[in-house]
């Protein structure tokens, strides 16, 4: 039977969270519209992985040491979703399409102050549709099926703010919404320093066109990638549709993880890794192979092909695919091991073909948000002063149900860290392992 692990600084359960007692204060509820709109935007090849259960929202909280002008804020929003027509739209049932230009749906809340440092975050912090908990898409409640929301959340001592994206995953990957954040970024700025003269550029405008996804080439059946990740030893042969029916027992949690860019440089070195994504995916599977997470032989990495298949970097829509790496049974070396994870994961990178997010999944998951998140929204014109990037209880819960469901899979996603040094990993893996990794990192257990 598995027990919850003794609580260490940077982990945590990822259940559902109950409501809390916390009780806070709303300022501003409304739909900001937008004269500029498109009435209808028909989803692209990618997008529409994304409509065929329940909508899968994505919870993302940037926490500022600062508090963000309310009314700045909106004007800001105001000028930037012309630029961005279909987040005004709401996404329709048994449609491939998102329709309509109700407007985004923003609010504005005051809570304690201690509410911004709860790991996971607070719900209290987003603004997350009703249909997120529901399993059928007929079940969708009316004005509640927005494609993204906002929610500014400021300390009632007026120390701390925070904003809370919530957006549907058929409607961008994270590359889109950060891209509309940092031009909210840009027009706040402007507006509270409007005599300030700066070198500074305004972010590029997104491209529209999702037919462009269809250039995009994908693994088409499920046979095709079978046969890539035939190349396994003959000791032990597990099909995928076995693998599909096996279904974790006990609970998961999550372990928050910091590299500095110091450590990433020295572990580029030893695991001879060209980047430090690389280098930190090839630490991490040697870490969880430290840890008795077993098998370790694949993994799926998501990868942007915008402008490998010729669409805009700027596509304001889906454009990421998962491409599939192999690793050679360990040789008992960290070293070498590393030498090759590090080896096949660029193989992976650099040449795999991409599939689509289908029911076959690898021994574990590799993701980054941190490329589309280097983008300016720190809403100051001080560039020292970034936000805090967070996962939020949301997503984070998703995420454990992914890996319940696919017997204890590990899913790490890549963030910038709080400090703006390096990475902060987020890692989710059944209760044991992510015992054991705590342990082996050395976290610190809470008093």
């Amino acid at each position: 039977m598995n027990k919850p692990p003794t609580k260490h600084q940077n982990l945590y359960s990822v259940k559902k969270q109950k409501p809390t007692n916390i009780t806070y204060q709303l300022t501003l509820d409304l739909n900001i519209q937008s004269e500029i709109s498109t009435k209808s935007t028909k989803l692209g090849v990618l997008d529409l992985e994304f409509t065929k259960t329940r909508p899968t929202y994505v919870e993302l909280l940037l926490i500022f040491s600062f508090p963000i002008d309310i009314n700045l804020f909106i004007q800001a929003v105001q000028l930037t979703i012309p630029s961005f027509p279909s987040i005004c739209g709401r996404r329709q049932i048994n449609s491939q399409t998102i329709e309509g230009t109700q407007g985004v749906k923003c609010t504005a809340i005051t809570l304690p102050a201690d509410e911004f440092n709860s790991d996971p975050p607070s719900p209290f912090l987003f603004h997350t549709p009703s249909r997120h908990s529901i399993h059928k898409l007929s079940q969708t409640h009316i004005n509640d099926n927005q494609v993204l929301t906002l929610r500014l959340a400021t300390a009632d001592d007026n120390s701390i703010s925070s904003l809370g994206l919530v957006f549907d995953h058929c409607l961008a990957d994270v590359s889109g919404p950060s891209l509309f954040l940092s031009h909210i970024s840009y027009h706040y700025l402007q507006l509270q320093h409007p005599t300030l003269t700066t070198s500074s550029m305004p972010p590029p405008l997104p491209t529209h066109d999702r037919a462009l996804q269809s250039r995009i080439r994908l693994l088409e059946t499920i046979t095709e990638i079978e046969t890539s990740e035939s190349k396994t030893d003959n000791t032990t042969t597990i099909t995928q549709q076995q693998q599909r029916q096996q279904r974790l027992k006990g609970g998961v949690a999550c372990v928050e993880i910091y590299y500095s860019n110091a450590e990433l440089t020295a572990l580029k070195k030893i695991y001879q890794a060209n980047s430090k994504h690389e280098a930190v995916y090839t630490d991490l599977i040697l870490l969880l192979r430290l840890s008795k997470q077993t098998p370790m032989r694949t993994a799926t990495i998501s990868r942007d092909d915008r402008t490998r298949y010729g669409l805009d970097s700027n596509h304001f829509g889906n454009g990421v695919v998962m491409v599939d790496a192999m690793f050679e049974q360990s040789v008992g070396d960290d070293v070498q091991d590393g030498i090759s994870i590090a080896q096949a994961i660029r193989t992976a990178v650099t040449t795999g073909i991409g599939r689509n997010p289908i029911s076959v999944h690898a021994d574990i998951h590799l993701n980054t948000w941190w490329h589309p998140l280097q983008k300016k929204i720190n809403f100051n014109i001080d560039d020292t002063m970034v936000p805090k990037y967070c996962i939020g209880p949301g997503s984070l819960c998703a995420s454990g149900q992914i890996c319940i469901a696919r017997n204890g899979q590990p899913n790490v996603t890549i963030v910038p860290a709080d400090d703006g040094d390096g990475f902060k990993i987020y890692l989710l893996a059944k209760l044991k392992v992510a015992y054991t990794v705590a342990k082996k990192k050395g976290l610190k257990t809470k008093t």
